[in-house]
């Protein structure tokens, strides 16, 4: 799965070619060339990308799959899902403008689960660790990682 429908628009902003909700970091498919810097830099894996080679990155794993793209898109589905709120919906300020982000609260978190199988991108993971990793934070390093490819291919919307 991908953040596109079947007609190839975004399931979230319903663009031809773009991605990232309405408020966010938009992913232009027609630059992207599935390198990986973005989700590699992602401190939260966000974002998996699987590159051309069928290396899924972050975790770098091989898989038969290739050039394939999901980051979460900040839609707030897991953020309705969650039982005991550890997820909400925040703000946070980039240039002056004020955008969307995913703030958790790990102590709030009982390990359900519902965030995960809720999650439309499925970006979502469970672990010990961290407890949840995978969502948007909109630290913005995934933009200057692709930026520094100079493909340019995620932007803040």
């Amino acid at each position: 799965m991908n953040n596109l429908n079947s007609e190839n628009m975004c399931n979230c902003c319903n663009s031809a070619n773009s991605c990232g909700g309405t408020n966010g970091i938009s992913w232009d498919r027609e630059k992207c060339e599935y390198c990986g810097p973005c989700a590699i830099k992602c401190p939260n894996d966000a974002i998996m990308v699987v590159n051309p080679k069928g290396l899924e990155l972050p975790s770098r794993a091989k898989t038969e799959r290739a050039n394939e793209f999901k980051m979460c898109d900040l839609c707030g589905t897991c953020v309705s899902a969650c039982p005991t709120e550890a997820l909400q919906m925040g703000k946070i300020v980039h240039n002056e403008k004020e955008y969307d982000r995913i703030e958790f609260t790990p102590s709030l978190c009982d390990s359900c689960g519902a965030c995960v199988e809720i999650c439309p991108q499925n970006v979502l993971k469970l672990n010990e660790e961290y407890k949840l990793k995978g969502f948007c934070v909109m630290c913005l390093k995934c933009i200057d990682a692709c930026d520094k490819t100079n493909q340019n291919a995620l932007s803040l919307k």
